[in-house]
Protein backbone atom coordinates (compact mmCIF):
# COMPACT_ATOMS: atom_id res chain seq x y z
CA UNK A 1 0.00 0.00 0.00
CA UNK A 2 3.30 2.83 -0.72
CA UNK A 3 2.30 5.40 -2.71
CA UNK A 4 5.32 7.86 -4.67
CA UNK A 5 5.98 11.03 -3.64
CA UNK A 6 5.47 12.58 -7.61
CA UNK A 7 7.18 15.58 -6.37
CA UNK A 8 5.77 16.12 -3.24
CA UNK A 9 9.16 18.16 -1.28
CA UNK A 10 9.42 18.36 2.74
CA UNK A 11 8.82 21.93 3.72
CA UNK A 12 10.55 21.40 6.91
CA UNK A 13 11.47 19.37 9.70
CA UNK A 14 8.34 18.94 12.41
CA UNK A 15 10.56 20.75 14.92
CA UNK A 16 10.88 23.92 12.79
CA UNK A 17 7.71 24.70 12.70
CA UNK A 18 5.74 27.41 15.68
CA UNK A 19 3.21 29.72 15.91
CA UNK A 20 5.44 32.65 13.85
CA UNK A 21 4.00 30.22 10.87
CA UNK A 22 0.22 29.89 11.65
CA UNK A 23 -1.68 29.93 8.04
CA UNK A 24 1.68 28.62 6.36
CA UNK A 25 0.85 25.80 3.63
CA UNK A 26 3.35 22.58 4.91
CA UNK A 27 4.12 19.23 3.33
CA UNK A 28 5.84 17.23 6.63
CA UNK A 29 7.10 13.54 6.29
CA UNK A 30 7.79 11.06 9.21
CA UNK A 31 6.82 8.22 11.32
CA UNK A 32 3.29 7.57 13.32
CA UNK A 33 3.62 8.23 17.16
CA UNK A 34 0.38 7.82 18.18
CA UNK A 35 -2.89 7.73 16.54
CA UNK A 36 -6.21 8.95 18.44
CA UNK A 37 -9.66 8.78 16.79
CA UNK A 38 -12.24 10.64 18.06
CA UNK A 39 -14.73 10.09 15.31
CA UNK A 40 -15.10 13.00 12.95
CA UNK A 41 -11.54 13.51 14.03
CA UNK A 42 -7.97 11.96 14.11
CA UNK A 43 -4.56 13.08 15.70
CA UNK A 44 -1.55 11.88 14.74
CA UNK A 45 1.74 12.58 16.48
CA UNK A 46 3.86 12.93 13.79
CA UNK A 47 7.78 11.96 13.96
CA UNK A 48 11.12 12.82 12.51
CA UNK A 49 14.60 13.73 13.75
CA UNK A 50 13.74 16.69 14.96
CA UNK A 51 10.59 15.94 16.77
CA UNK A 52 7.38 15.69 17.18
CA UNK A 53 3.99 17.56 15.35
CA UNK A 54 0.44 17.01 16.10
CA UNK A 55 -1.21 16.54 12.12
CA UNK A 56 -5.56 16.19 12.11
CA UNK A 57 -7.56 14.87 9.86
CA UNK A 58 -11.14 15.96 9.75
CA UNK A 59 -13.86 14.17 7.94
CA UNK A 60 -15.26 17.56 6.66
CA UNK A 61 -12.61 19.04 5.22
CA UNK A 62 -11.03 16.06 3.41
CA UNK A 63 -13.27 12.84 3.23
CA UNK A 64 -10.41 11.09 1.56
CA UNK A 65 -7.57 11.47 3.64
CA UNK A 66 -9.56 10.57 6.35
CA UNK A 67 -10.93 6.99 5.55
CA UNK A 68 -6.66 6.77 4.66
CA UNK A 69 -5.61 7.96 8.39
CA UNK A 70 -8.22 5.75 9.80
CA UNK A 71 -5.53 2.36 8.66
CA UNK A 72 -3.11 4.65 10.31
CA UNK A 73 -0.63 2.36 12.86
CA UNK A 74 1.99 3.25 15.04
CA UNK A 75 5.55 3.25 13.18
CA UNK A 76 3.75 3.85 9.88
CA UNK A 77 6.00 6.13 6.99
CA UNK A 78 3.60 9.00 6.48
CA UNK A 79 3.80 12.51 4.30
CA UNK A 80 1.13 14.88 4.56
CA UNK A 81 -0.15 18.34 3.27
CA UNK A 82 -2.01 20.89 5.08
CA UNK A 83 -1.86 24.44 6.86
CA UNK A 84 -0.61 25.19 10.13
CA UNK A 85 -2.86 26.58 12.42
CA UNK A 86 -3.03 27.53 16.48
CA UNK A 87 -4.72 25.30 18.91
CA UNK A 88 -7.42 26.24 21.22
CA UNK A 89 -5.56 27.48 24.78
CA UNK A 90 -7.13 24.30 26.41
CA UNK A 91 -5.52 21.87 23.73
CA UNK A 92 -2.11 23.92 24.42
CA UNK A 93 0.72 20.38 24.67
CA UNK A 94 3.23 22.30 27.25
CA UNK A 95 5.03 18.94 26.95
CA UNK A 96 5.95 19.39 22.75
CA UNK A 97 7.80 22.12 21.11
CA UNK A 98 4.96 22.37 18.51
CA UNK A 99 2.37 22.01 21.39
CA UNK A 100 1.10 25.98 20.43
CA UNK A 101 0.17 24.72 16.89
CA UNK A 102 -1.04 21.63 14.38
CA UNK A 103 -1.47 20.86 10.92
CA UNK A 104 -4.95 20.39 9.52
CA UNK A 105 -4.20 17.75 6.52
CA UNK A 106 -5.43 18.33 3.06
CA UNK A 107 -3.45 15.38 1.66
CA UNK A 108 -1.93 12.02 2.95
CA UNK A 109 0.20 9.56 1.56
CA UNK A 110 1.22 6.52 3.52
CA UNK A 111 5.00 5.98 1.96
CA UNK A 112 5.19 2.87 3.97
CA UNK A 113 3.21 0.56 6.67
CA UNK A 114 4.69 -1.17 9.33
CA UNK A 115 3.69 -3.86 11.61
CA UNK A 116 2.91 -3.37 15.02
CA UNK A 117 6.39 -2.99 17.13
CA UNK A 118 5.54 -6.39 19.70
CA UNK A 119 7.03 -4.10 23.02
CA UNK A 120 7.22 -0.27 23.38
CA UNK A 121 10.95 0.83 24.28
CA UNK A 122 11.01 1.53 28.05
CA UNK A 123 11.18 5.60 29.13
CA UNK A 124 15.00 4.92 29.58
CA UNK A 125 15.84 3.86 26.24
CA UNK A 126 14.01 6.81 25.19
CA UNK A 127 15.99 9.28 27.17
CA UNK A 128 19.39 7.65 26.63
CA UNK A 129 19.36 7.58 30.62
CA UNK A 130 18.94 4.28 32.90
CA UNK A 131 18.24 6.34 36.05
CA UNK A 132 14.67 6.90 34.66
CA UNK A 133 14.19 2.94 35.28
CA UNK A 134 15.35 2.53 38.52
CA UNK A 135 13.43 3.19 41.75
CA UNK A 136 15.35 5.24 44.32
CA UNK A 137 14.74 4.19 48.07
CA UNK A 138 15.11 0.78 50.08
CA UNK A 139 14.08 -1.81 47.62
CA UNK A 140 15.98 -0.30 44.84
CA UNK A 141 18.20 -3.34 44.41
CA UNK A 142 15.46 -5.80 44.24
CA UNK A 143 13.17 -4.12 41.85
CA UNK A 144 15.86 -3.50 40.09
CA UNK A 145 16.23 -6.97 38.87
CA UNK A 146 12.58 -6.59 37.23
CA UNK A 147 13.20 -3.44 35.46
CA UNK A 148 13.04 -2.68 31.71
CA UNK A 149 16.61 -1.75 32.19
CA UNK A 150 17.83 -4.45 34.12
CA UNK A 151 20.39 -6.44 31.42
CA UNK A 152 22.54 -3.24 31.76
CA UNK A 153 22.69 -3.83 35.57
CA UNK A 154 22.77 -0.02 36.33
CA UNK A 155 25.10 1.22 33.59
CA UNK A 156 24.27 3.32 30.32
CA UNK A 157 26.43 0.09 28.56
CA UNK A 158 26.06 -3.34 28.40
CA UNK A 159 29.04 -4.75 30.79
CA UNK A 160 32.32 -5.43 28.77
CA UNK A 161 33.95 -9.29 28.15
CA UNK A 162 37.15 -9.93 30.34
CA UNK A 163 39.32 -10.78 27.92
CA UNK A 164 39.82 -14.07 29.01
CA UNK A 165 36.50 -14.48 28.63
CA UNK A 166 35.36 -18.08 26.81
CA UNK A 167 32.29 -17.50 24.32
CA UNK A 168 30.24 -20.67 24.67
Amino acid sequence: MSELLNGWKRSGMCADFDTAHVGQEVTLMGWVQRRRNLGGLIFVWLRDRSGIIQVVFDENRDAASFEKAESLRSEFVIAVKGKIAKRDEQNINRDLKTGEIEVEVSELKILSSAATPPTQAPPCALRRSVAACQPAGNGAAATRRHSPCAPYNGRTAPLPLSPNARLP
